[in-house]
């Protein structure tokens, strides 16, 4: 799953589950949102909660992430890194698939690109 690779890039050790999951907030109690995507409150600083990511019936994914932990850096800049990084590994799988050679590349200003060609 392409979220679960970019958070790994990003350093995190996210928990899968096939049926979703409670999280756990800042004080070790099981919060009433589910995720089957979860990055525990024990890779994050001591007072946030659990993030989660929940795929919806139709195949998105929802981000679940407590006000607090927005405040905290993990709000929209942060998503939009994680969205992109995610969007990049799926490019990448179905560039593969198509037979095509895909690479990852940084350009002069820092931004990512992915150059696809035919092989």
């Amino acid at each position: 799953m392409s979220v679960v690779e970019a958070l790994q890039e990003l350093g995190f050790r996210p928990e899968v589950h096939e049926v979703a999951k409670s999280l756990v907030g800042y004080e070790g109690r099981a919060r009433p949102e589910v995720a089957h995507i979860i990055i525990p409150r024990s890779q994050l600083r001591s007072a946030s909660n659990d993030l989660g990511f929940k795929v919806l019936p139709n195949g998105k994914i929802e981000a679940i992430v407590s006000e607090y932990d927005q405040r905290a850096g993990f709000g929209a800049e942060w998503l939009g890194k994680v969205t992109q990084l995610a969007g990049v590994h799926t490019l990448l799988k179905k560039a593969q698939a198509r037979g095509l050679r895909a690479v990852r590349q940084v350009d002069a200003k820092g931004r990512l690109q992915v150059v696809v060609y035919a092989r």
